[in-house]
């Protein structure tokens, strides 16, 4: 049998400024980046105590495959037996929650590669057979990628969330499904993780984390390089979500730091 272990956060919008400021930094603060490009997609991650989650999508012939490219899907790598049946056996185990007597969430972000609205109305139907997950306090499933213009938001049902354009303008009634926003590293450095960053850009950086804090959103950045400095840099920057490939030694190395 697999392990489990303990994962996630996903923070109350009050606590975001604040987190960013001053908390210490857990593997509950990482991104699996691809996750299932990973030997043990989920689980790896799931044990680790990662928490953002990320796994995309293809509607093919009726089906939900997951995969980077259309040349890498296989019938047997579905969303469902590689992520949604997982979540519904811990949930099952330990009543709405991920892990038995806490309240740690975890994002599952799909970034839909194909059409937008066929793939999630897919999405959502196959969803309502996994009641457990839909009405979990702790689980927040948002799409990224592909997504539906903001006037069909509302088309949805409210389990739904949406990956958002950081430092992008959105109505309030858009800015209540989000549930991060994310933004390409390189549009506003081209750091490479190694040496000095730039002043211009790190300030363009910093307030770019400062202005989605003050919506009360969490941050990821992606396009990222992925290595200790890199870390360390958007902890500095406060950023929430840290992308990383490297999910065993991320979470290593952020669980080492005094």
């Amino acid at each position: 049998m697999r392990r489990f272990m303990t994962i996630v956060f996903f923070l109350t919008s009050s606590a975001i400024v604040s987190f960013a400021q001053s908390q210490k930094y857990s593997p509950a603060n990482l991104h699996s980046h691809n996750d299932y490009d990973r030997p043990d997609p989920f689980y790896n991650a799931f044990k680790n105590g990662i928490g953002s989650i990320e796994a995309d999508i293809f509607l093919h012939d009726g089906k939900l495959l997951v995969a980077h490219e259309l040349n890498e899907l296989r019938a047997s790598r579905t969303l469902e037996r590689l992520y949604l049946r997982p979540l519904q056996k811990m949930i099952r185990k330990n009543g709405k929650y991920l892990f038995a007597g806490n309240t740690h969430n975890l994002i599952l972000l799909i970034d839909v590669k194909s059409a937008a609205r066929p793939a999630i109305d897919s999405l959502v139907q196959l969803l309502k057979n996994f009641p457990e997950l839909i009405t979990s306090p702790v689980l927040k499933i948002a799409i990224s990628g592909n997504r539906p213009a903001l006037n069909e938001w509302k088309l949805f049902p409210d389990f739904i969330y949406f990956d958002g354009v950081a430092g992008k303008n959105y109505p309030d009634s858009a800015l209540g499904r989000i549930a991060l926003m994310s933004e390409n590293f390189h549009n506003f450095s081209d750091w490479i993780g190694s040496g000095p960053v730039d002043k211009e850009q790190m300030a363009a950086l910093q307030k770019l984390v400062e202005n989605e804090h003050a919506r009360n959103k969490l941050v990821r950045l992606w396009y990222t390089p992925d290595n200790k400095a890199t870390w360390d840099l958007f902890m500095k920057l406060g950023v929430d979500l840290i992308n990383t490939d490297k999910v065993d030694e991320a979470a290593e190395y952020i669980l080492g730091i005094p």
